[in-house]
């Protein structure tokens, strides 16, 4: 019986977590011209969140999580359903496609104590490059 309402308070605190979904997800260049995919996420439901930190599985075809402000995760600070966050991963130079990306989101309650972690993948559309060679043709 204690096991049962164990399992029972498990299920409904995974059930009042966060979930993610991918906006946007395309494999385009970077100004060094390096192969990254722009993935845009959103918190679709779950209450508020005091932080979360997301991380990118390294495989075959990306390398690493693009961080702007250091090295490792990517961390958010407070977060709500309809909140919208764009990620940067870097390719591998010889990545094949479909690319998939692996995203683990670690979050934490907001006047809570309950964490959570999720992940998602985003399948990113076709190249399209950034750089045009500016030449023009007369």
């Amino acid at each position: 019986m204690a096991r049962q309402l164990a399992y029972q308070v498990e299920d409904r605190d995974d059930a009042a977590g966060p979930r993610f979904e991918v906006l946007s997800a395309a494999i385009t260049d970077d100004r060094d011209r390096r192969h990254v995919v722009d993935i845009t996420v959103a918190q679709a439901l779950g209450g508020e969140l005091a932080s979360v930190s997301v991380s990118a599985r390294q495989s075959g075809n990306v390398a690493v999580l693009l961080n702007p402000d250091s090295s490792g995760p990517v961390r958010w600070g407070v977060t709500a359903p309809g909140s919208t966050y764009s990620l940067r991963v870097l390719l591998t130079h010889n990545y094949v496609t479909p690319v998939n990306v692996v995203l683990d989101f670690d979050c934490t309650e907001a006047n809570g104590e309950r964490t959570w972690r999720r992940t998602l993948t985003a399948t990113p559309k076709e190249f399209k490059s950034s750089w045009s060679m500016g030449f023009t043709f007369r």
